[in-house]
């Protein structure tokens, strides 16, 4: 892989790698759903996306396609320090958003196995959850590495 801090990537690049439409990805930028390196200053400027941020909109595009609002899941991709540093992100395994009645979280995990008996409410019998998602980051974050090397 290139040197990670080398990496410049544009919006077609990024489009390309994740299957985004542009249009999505633009008015995904352009509400601050996501954040980027460098935004688009203007006519005949280009924004860049660095891997940090390739990766954030991977998982971003994954909640919202899941059912998550675009909102709710800015609000968390906000609040994850370990998705704010390269070397935190490769050592993350899975992402786990769970959504109950009377609770909500987003939880990282380096673990290679999830037991959800260890993770408090989602085992607990008398909590029930709506909404579980469980992104297999590694997996994500292969893949999005083997597409950077192939441009």
């Amino acid at each position: 892989m290139k040197s990670v801090s080398k990496i410049e990537l544009s919006t077609f690049d990024v489009m390309k790698i994740l299957g985004l439409e542009r249009e999505r990805l633009r008015e995904w930028m352009h509400y601050d759903f996501i954040t980027i390196t460098q935004k688009a200053m203007g006519r005949g400027t280009k924004a860049i996306f660095n891997l940090l941020d390739v990766y954030n909109v991977a998982i971003f595009k994954n909640l919202v396609d899941a059912g998550i609002n675009r909102n709710k899941a800015k609000i968390y991709m906000k609040n994850k320090k370990e998705l704010n540093c390269y070397e935190d992100a490769k050592e993350l395994k899975y992402i786990l958003f769970f959504e109950g009645d009377s609770y909500e979280s987003f939880q990282i995990s380096k673990e290679k196995h999830i037991d959800l008996d260890e993770l408090g409410n989602f085992s607990d019998p008398n909590e029930s959850w709506n909404l579980g998602i469980v992104i297999n980051f590694k997996k994500l974050r292969d893949k999005i590495d083997r597409a950077i090397d192939s441009l």
